[in-house]
């Protein structure tokens, strides 16, 4: 589970527990993932190897990876073996500084990043390129397959934005998610509304429903399906009042499309889980240690481990 903190308000995404009822057929086969393949990451140390939040991780086309912390207000790059190379960005409003970056972005030979109502571009030796205003707080953000830039957030009347590479609006599209009444009452309400993250595969974009199994489809600005599981025991988010705003702790989800099929990850009780759908049809569900954050052109998966401190783990998952 994630914890999310910030003024007045908060986001929120909830998964659901595995129905006991399911129809599915199980499987002798189980999910496995390779343990620490890589690690990165020190309790004490060198502090270009130490992490003090992270919330973000990308890896671009030649297997660099790039973390983001922040609290540091910065970005941790490391080669793929896990040899810091060097550090980008900092605290501070001016260009090539942060103010609470929440999302990486790897394409195009160049680093986005996402934080708060601005976009901040860095090439790949860590050297700013340029910056772009949002009238909304972005939440996450991807390259669809016609080159545009799609970033998640509330805005107007929808959820989904358009810009090109160089910072232009474009169009929004797709309705914000419905919402149980015991949340109704929630000031900055729209947040509650929006998916917490963003998946694409070429022009297809999938979200979660904060408050289902329940996965959205779109495709060149049109809902095209919806995919679901009827979940009894729904995992809820916890959410406590402190320092004059809204935090909660919220389960994590990670959709992936390979193979022509969907793999979604999700957060439950004690382990996550992994559910394998053809189309509409559920073909396996897995449980697994943990809910991947990205994967690399090998597909391997990467992970954020906070134990007694921050990690970053590279797996191999395999069925087996």
């Amino acid at each position: 589970m994630k914890a999310v903190g910030v003024p007045a308000v908060c986001l929120l995404t909830i998964s659901v527990l595995m129905s006991a009822g399911c129809s599915l057929r199980q499987s002798e086969k189980a999910a496995v993932f390779e343990k620490d393949e890589l690690s990165i990451g020190v309790d004490e140390g060198d502090d270009n190897d130490v992490f003090w939040s992270i919330a973000d991780i990308c890896v671009n086309d030649r297997g660099d990876i790039f973390v983001l912390d922040s609290r540091k207000g910065r970005i941790q790059a490391y080669d793929e073996n896990g040899v810091h190379q060097r550090n980008i960005g900092k605290i501070g409003e001016g260009p090539g500084e942060f103010t609470a970056p929440s999302a990486l972005l790897s394409g195009k030979g160049l680093i986005w990043v996402l934080h708060l109502r601005k976009i901040s571009v860095f090439n790949e030796n860590g050297d700013f390129q340029y910056s772009f205003p949002l009238d909304f707080r972005g939440l996450d953000m991807a390259f669809l397959g016609s080159g545009e830039l799609m970033i998640l957030g509330p805005k107007g009347e929808n959820i989904f934005h358009a810009y090109s590479l160089e910072g232009e609006y474009l169009y929004s599209f797709g309705d914000f998610m419905d919402m149980p009444d015991e949340y109704r009452q929630i000031r900055g309400a729209e947040l509650f509304r929006t998916p917490l993250k963003l998946f694409v595969h070429g022009d297809r974009i999938y979200v979660m429903s904060p408050y289902d199994y329940e996965i959205f489809v779109w495709e060149n600005a049109m809902l095209k399906t919806r995919i679901s599981r009827k979940m009894p025991g729904l995992l809820k988010a916890q959410f406590t009042y402190e320092g004059g705003g809204l935090s909660a702790v919220v389960p994590d989800y990670f959709i992936e499309e390979k193979q022509d099929r969907l793999f979604v990850f999700y957060s439950k009780d004690e382990k996550s889980g992994l559910d394998i759908w053809s189309g509409e049809k559920l073909e396996a569900s897995y449980e697994v240690e943990d809910v991947p954050t990205t994967t690399d052109r090998n597909g391997k998966y990467y992970f954020i481990e906070l134990k007694d401190y921050f990690r970053v783990l590279r797996k191999h998952m395999e069925i087996q």
